[in-house]
Parts: C-alpha cells; structure tokens; sequence
C-alpha cells in the first residue's frame, strides 16, 4: 500500500447554485494511473457557503470520476444534505465551512482520470443560495483536491 504518486490541484473560481439540482464547483483534478489495480486516495477540502430566510436548509456535495458518481450526500424527497442548520423563527441565516471528503477509488484504468466536485441546496427558497470558492473579502477561500496512486 505504497504511495507511487501525488497530483493536487486548487480553485479560488467562486461558483453560485440556487437550486437543488447539482452543478460544478471548478474543483477538478486528474490523475494517470500505472496500473489497473492500483487504487486512487481521493482528499477533498470543499469551502462551501449557503445562506437563506427560512428556518432550515443545507448544501450537499458530490464527487465524480468522470461522469461516475463515486460519493454523494445523503438526501431526502427535498434534496442532498452533507451539512444542514435548521432553527425556530430565523430570519436570515449564513453558514461558512469547509467539507472534507475522503474516498478509496479503483478506477481500474491506466488512462488520465479526472476526479471533480459538484454541489447543490439542500431546498430552495425565495433567497437560498449555496456558494463555493466564496471570494468575498475578508474569505478569499480556496479549494483543494489531492489524489494519491496506492500501490494494490
């Protein structure tokens, strides 16, 4: 279980997502594995952002090799939920964090494969939104993946 190589890459690329339907965050990179059996080690540090006038929402993330979904928040009939806040009577509300994802992957390939993120709210409201990358000052946030090949 050696690690042969490393490749990180980073977004400050500020995203927007007013719905519940998944969209890019800018967060993406790739990897050429030396053999088949060999595993990618996925780390994810996601700077997310939602904001809204009712009383409960949340963001979800998901994480794709490809166009392969290989890790998606949990969700319900309203939508995806990897970090909620819900209150009594809250008028406005802002939630800043950063979401860390960790994945073991056998892709099963030695050719060029791009891992990347895609975010959504958890319900959408009159003012919901979810943001990525916020690059409002004083956040300036930044977002980082790394893949590491495993020797199998």
């Amino acid at each position: 279980g050696r690690v042969i190589q490393v490749v990180q890459d980073s977004t400050t690329t500020q995203a927007t997502n007013t719905t519940t339907t998944m969209a890019d965050t800018n967060l993406s990179g790739t990897i050429t594995p030396t053999s088949t059996s060999n595993k990618i080690l996925v780390f994810v540090q996601q700077q997310m952002f939602f904001a809204t006038a009712s009383s409960g929402t949340g963001a979800g993330l998901k994480l794709l090799r490809g166009s392969t979904e290989i890790y998606h928040a949990p969700t319900n009939s309203t939508g995806t939920y990897g970090q909620f806040i819900s209150g009594g009577n809250i008028t406005s509300m802002n939630h800043h964090y950063t979401k860390g994802l960790y994945i073991l992957d056998s892709p099963n390939t030695t050719s060029a494969t791009t891992y990347k993120t895609q975010f959504a709210l958890f319900q959408v409201t009159t003012s919901g939104t979810c943001i990525v990358q916020n690059n409002t000052s004083p956040h300036n946030a930044k977002s980082l993946i790394t893949l590491m090949e495993v020797v199998a």
